[in-house]
Protein backbone atom coordinates (compact mmCIF):
# COMPACT_ATOMS: atom_id res chain seq x y z
CA UNK A 1 0.00 0.00 0.00
CA UNK A 2 2.83 2.08 0.62
CA UNK A 3 4.52 1.68 -2.53
CA UNK A 4 1.36 2.59 -4.25
CA UNK A 5 1.24 6.32 -2.29
CA UNK A 6 4.29 7.10 -3.33
CA UNK A 7 4.11 5.56 -7.11
CA UNK A 8 1.02 8.31 -6.96
CA UNK A 9 2.87 10.73 -5.65
CA UNK A 10 5.74 10.26 -8.61
CA UNK A 11 3.40 9.50 -11.33
CA UNK A 12 2.60 13.01 -12.28
CA UNK A 13 6.50 15.14 -11.87
CA UNK A 14 7.40 11.79 -14.33
CA UNK A 15 4.93 12.16 -16.41
CA UNK A 16 5.81 16.23 -17.16
CA UNK A 17 9.55 14.80 -16.74
CA UNK A 18 9.43 12.90 -20.15
CA UNK A 19 7.25 15.39 -21.82
CA UNK A 20 9.80 17.58 -21.13
CA UNK A 21 12.61 15.27 -21.90
CA UNK A 22 10.90 14.47 -25.14
CA UNK A 23 10.89 18.12 -26.24
CA UNK A 24 14.85 18.22 -25.44
CA UNK A 25 15.47 15.30 -27.51
CA UNK A 26 13.70 16.67 -30.64
CA UNK A 27 15.78 19.86 -30.88
CA UNK A 28 18.74 18.84 -33.18
CA UNK A 29 16.17 17.26 -35.49
CA UNK A 30 14.05 20.53 -35.33
CA UNK A 31 17.30 22.80 -36.23
CA UNK A 32 18.24 20.33 -39.04
CA UNK A 33 14.68 20.74 -40.30
CA UNK A 34 14.81 24.17 -39.81
CA UNK A 35 18.47 24.25 -41.36
CA UNK A 36 16.96 22.74 -44.55
CA UNK A 37 13.81 25.39 -44.33
CA UNK A 38 16.64 28.11 -44.62
CA UNK A 39 18.32 26.60 -47.95
CA UNK A 40 15.18 25.62 -49.49
CA UNK A 41 13.98 29.98 -49.01
CA UNK A 42 17.76 31.21 -49.53
CA UNK A 43 17.55 29.45 -53.34
CA UNK A 44 13.84 31.00 -53.40
CA UNK A 45 14.56 34.31 -52.04
CA UNK A 46 17.31 36.89 -53.66
CA UNK A 47 17.57 38.05 -49.80
CA UNK A 48 18.85 35.66 -47.37
CA UNK A 49 17.74 37.72 -44.46
CA UNK A 50 14.50 36.92 -44.92
CA UNK A 51 14.63 32.95 -45.01
CA UNK A 52 16.51 33.88 -41.41
CA UNK A 53 13.74 35.45 -40.28
CA UNK A 54 10.82 33.24 -41.26
CA UNK A 55 12.84 30.28 -39.77
CA UNK A 56 13.35 31.92 -36.76
CA UNK A 57 10.37 32.93 -36.77
CA UNK A 58 8.87 29.21 -37.51
CA UNK A 59 11.30 27.60 -35.13
CA UNK A 60 10.09 30.25 -32.07
CA UNK A 61 6.28 29.66 -32.73
CA UNK A 62 7.21 25.40 -32.69
CA UNK A 63 8.80 25.52 -29.04
CA UNK A 64 5.93 28.08 -27.84
CA UNK A 65 3.25 25.42 -29.57
CA UNK A 66 5.14 22.49 -27.24
CA UNK A 67 6.07 24.40 -24.33
CA UNK A 68 1.87 26.07 -24.62
CA UNK A 69 0.85 22.31 -24.65
CA UNK A 70 3.02 21.54 -21.85
CA UNK A 71 1.26 24.08 -19.35
CA UNK A 72 -1.88 22.75 -20.48
CA UNK A 73 -0.94 19.52 -19.73
CA UNK A 74 0.76 20.06 -16.70
CA UNK A 75 -2.52 22.13 -15.15
CA UNK A 76 -4.80 19.66 -16.35
CA UNK A 77 -3.24 16.88 -14.24
CA UNK A 78 -2.82 18.74 -11.41
CA UNK A 79 -6.70 19.75 -11.79
CA UNK A 80 -7.52 15.99 -12.03
CA UNK A 81 -5.50 15.30 -8.83
CA UNK A 82 -6.57 18.17 -6.58
CA UNK A 83 -10.33 16.65 -7.39
CA UNK A 84 -9.13 13.36 -7.02
CA UNK A 85 -7.67 14.36 -4.00
CA UNK A 86 -10.66 16.71 -3.01
CA UNK A 87 -13.30 13.58 -3.66
CA UNK A 88 -11.19 11.72 -1.32
CA UNK A 89 -11.22 13.76 1.72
Amino acid sequence: MAIRKVLSGVLIPLLLSSYAIAWIAIQPALILLMNVLKDLLDTLSSKPIISQILVSLIYVLVNLAWLFSWYKIASLIRRQYLLKVKLRE
